[in-house]
């Protein structure tokens, strides 16, 4: 987050001539260019530049905390870009529009990464006890886990569910934060719904 504050700031301070080789460069569209150009020369120009730094100190600072949780309450703290597209800010809404999905990203990483730790257990848990799994996640606790991760986004123990063979799944609820019982899609398949970890067998 602190690289991506850097590299806006850059894109605000470039020049003219700057500017243009890059946005051609990368095939953007000339009359949005002339627009861009023509917006760094009015007063609201550094409206939009206090407005992108303060968005994205919100961003470091939400990255700065120990815990990869995503808390809706505390992503509110941080300006929407929204409002840059409200108010005219143009190189704000340009450069800061990705970054809305940080937290929910970086939130199911984790998510990701703790639900294959919890299967590594339960994979160690079968082998010791004749291929059967654990009733519940809380029988890998302190033999094999210190604790049931929780899930980044609700801080409860991730989730468990037996397959009807001999498989399981190990789940998160979420962006929706909402437990579907370890589905990972609606079944129109158009709408994601838990985050699962599966091991078939």
């Amino acid at each position: 987050m602190v690289g991506e504050r850097a590299f806006t700031i850059a894109n605000f301070q470039i020049t003219d001539q700057e500017l243009a080789k890059a946005w051609l460069a990368t095939g953007g569209n000339p009359g949005k260019l002339t627009d861009l150009v023509a917006h760094r020369k009015k007063a609201i120009f550094q409206e939009d530049f206090s407005f992108a730094l303060d968005y994205l100190s919100a961003w470091v600072a939400l990255a700065e905390k120990p815990s990869q949780s995503f808390d809706p309450a505390a992503q509110e703290t941080v300006p929407k870009t929204d409002t840059a597209v409200a108010r005219g800010y143009q190189f704000s809404a340009l450069l800061l529009s990705a970054f809305g999905n940080d937290m929910i990203r970086s939130a199911a990483a984790a998510a990701g990464i703790r639900a294959t730790q919890t299967m590594l257990a339960v994979e160690r848990y079968r082998l010791k006890h004749a291929n059967t799994l654990p009733a519940s996640l809380a029988q890998l606790v302190p033999e094999l886990l210190a604790a049931v991760p929780p899930d980044p986004f609700d801080n409860q123990p991730l989730r468990f569910r037996k397959l009807p063979t001999k498989g399981y799944v190990v789940y998160s609820v979420g962006k929706d934060r909402k437990d579907d019982g370890g589905i990972a899609k609606s079944p129109d398949g158009k709408t994601e719904l838990d985050l699962v970890t599966m091991v078939g067998r």
